[in-house]
């Protein structure tokens, strides 16, 4: 991706396919908005890293499994935050956005919540998504903002 071109959002086409491939939904009923949340797992945070590590999706499905490994990570934050295996995981998920930061620039924007510095607020996921931010983020990007 080049910075010339703001990054893509999700596709209808690109959720389906994870869908086919993850049996995100039940009884194979359509995924709707919002649809991230309805089907995140934060037992698969793992298997969506798997996934997204060998290579055989496109970068729209990329794009739309992030939205799902993250909501999912922020789960498994709540469940069990300092967990050795948890850390693992999430420092797995932070290292894939930092690897494909301009592909994921407007999810990592979102979960970031710039300006709220409440933790009671913010998401499990936040400061992971503060430290990508801060480490990628150039001044030619604030054209997308």
């Amino acid at each position: 991706m080049d910075n010339e071109h703001p990054p893509r959002s999700e596709t209808r086409s690109a959720i389906d396919r994870l869908d086919q491939l993850l049996h995100l939904s039940e009884d194979g009923r359509s995924l709707g908005q919002d649809w991230y949340l309805a089907a995140a797992d934060p037992d698969r945070v793992h298997e969506f890293c798997m996934l997204y590590e060998i290579g055989v999706l496109d970068e729209d499905a990329k794009f739309a499994l992030m939205q799902l490994m993250i909501a999912s990570l922020d789960e498994l934050l709540e469940e069990t935050p300092s967990s050795p295996d948890v850390r693992s995981v999430a420092e797995r998920v932070e290292g894939i956005l930092n690897r494909d930061f301009l592909l994921h620039f407007y999810t990592i924007g979102y979960w970031r919540l710039h300006g709220e510095d409440d933790p009671e607020y913010q998401f499990k996921v936040t400061n992971i998504m503060r430290r990508v931010w801060d480490k990628n983020f150039m001044l030619e990007y604030k054209i997308w903002l």
